[in-house]
């Protein structure tokens, strides 16, 4: 059995988020996302991760995460993370990109 590795409460990192770098955080604000949606939406986008992982990685339920991603989805008028995905694919490739 795998040991789990327990840590201090306290702040909490937030996760990755490239919206910053590519401008999705205006996107996501327009469709009026919350704090939590846009972490949730990020992990999804760009790491691809499940309710599970999602859920580890924030360190809140899976159920919790049901309920952001069914928000998020909603916000965007998506039935599912298929359509999710083909809506920011399209938002994103409307983003330009500065040469790094």
């Amino acid at each position: 059995m795998e040991k789990i590795k327990l840590r201090k409460a306290g702040p909490f990192p937030k996760p990755v988020a490239p919206a910053h770098a590519v401008g999705l955080e205006e996107i996501f604000q327009n469709q009026r996302l919350t704090d939590r949606e846009i972490e949730v939406a990020n992990l999804i986008v760009w790491e691809g991760l499940g309710a599970k992982d999602i859920a580890r990685r924030l360190f809140i339920s899976p159920l919790t995460v049901k309920d952001h991603t069914a928000h998020v989805f909603h916000k965007f008028a998506a039935k599912n993370r298929g359509e999710f995905m083909a809506i920011m694919i399209n938002k994103i490739s409307t983003i330009h990109f500065p040469h790094s």
